[in-house]
Formats: structure tokens, C-alpha cells, sequence
């Protein structure tokens, strides 16, 4: 198994609910700055991720979102018109807790 287990527990959530809400317009995307592509792609097929993955080798996407934490992982929701409405510097416990979140968004 590739990727930090808190990591690998909270894509697994997020990419359950990306499923099911995918046709209610939701766009997931993860950035990852440490892999490179082969590795990203092979951690995406063992996990069966679907979701889109950003690959920022040059940290300016994860400096740009994730200054102010400096802790991973990190979720940020962002409405349609770009402004960030949620900001979790934590993994979420269960697929119900990201539902729940949205849902009052």
C-alpha cells in the first residue's frame, strides 16, 4: 500500500462521495506534490480512484491553498464562483461527515 493511511482513508471517502455526487455537479480535485506521474497513476488504479488528481511538482498550488496549515491532508470545498467555503486541515471519519458538509454549503 502506497500513501499515508489517514491519506488513504480519506481519498477512499472523498472518492465515495465524489461518486455519488458527481451528477449533482461535483468536481473533485486532489493535488498531490510529492509523486511523480507513474506513481500518482499507480496509487489511482490500486485504490480505484476516479477522481482528478493535479500533479504540482513545483509546490505552487499546495503553497497557494495550504500555506497557512502546513498540514496534510488537507480538504478545501470552493463554490462555483471560486471562493473557498470550507476549509479541514484533518481527515474526515465517514463519507456521511463530507455529505453532511456539503449539504449545509
Amino acid at each position: 500500500m502506497r500513501g499515508c493511511q489517514p491519506c488513504v482513508n480519506d481519498i477512499s471517502n472523498i472518492q465515495a462521495v465524489y461518486k455519488k455526487w458527481a451528477d449533482k455537479g461535483l468536481v473533485v480535485l486532489a493535488i498531490n506534490d510529492v509523486d511523480t506521474p507513474s506513481i500518482a497513476k499507480e496509487f489511482m488504479s490500486e485504490y480505484g480512484l476516479t477522481l482528478l488528481v493535479l500533479l504540482d511538482p513545483e509546490k505552487s498550488l499546495s503553497q497557494l491553498y495550504c500555506k497557512s496549515t502546513g498540514t496534510y491532508p488537507l480538504t478545501i470545498i470552493i463554490d462555483t464562483d471560486g471562493f473557498i467555503r470550507y476549509r479541514r486541515p484533518m481527515v474526515f471519519s465517514c463519507e456521511e461527515e463530507i455529505e453532511g458538509i456539503l449539504k449545509s454549503l
